[in-house]
C-alpha cells in the first residue's frame, strides 16, 4: 500500500517509522518494505506505529567527485 503513496513523490524519499509506547521513538528506512516490516513488528508488540514519507530535497552541495558531474546537475 506505501508503494502507491510513494509513486507521488518526486525524487527521493525515506520512510520514517514513528512508534508510541510510552516514550516516542522515529527510525528511517531507505525502503518501504523495511519500513512496512518494523510496523508489524511494533503493532505485534501492541504498540502503536506509523509510516511518514519523508520527501529528500538537495539543500546545498558540499564536495564534488573527481570524475565529474553527477547527473542532476547543480542545485541553485
Amino acid at each position: 500500500m506505501a508503494d502507491e503513496y510513494a509513486k507521488h513523490v518526486d525524487g527521493g524519499f525515506v520512510a520514517v517509522v514513528e512508534v508510541a509506547d510510552g516514550r516516542y521513538h522515529r527510525r528511517v528506512f531507505l525502503t518501504l518494505k523495511a519500513a512496512e516490516a518494523a510496523v508489524r513488528k511494533a503493532r505485534a508488540r501492541g504498540q502503536s506505529a506509523r509510516i511518514v514519507l519523508a520527501e529528500l530535497r538537495p539543500l546545498y552541495i558540499v564536495g564534488g567527485t573527481a570524475q565529474g558531474e553527477l547527473p542532476g546537475g547543480e542545485v541553485a
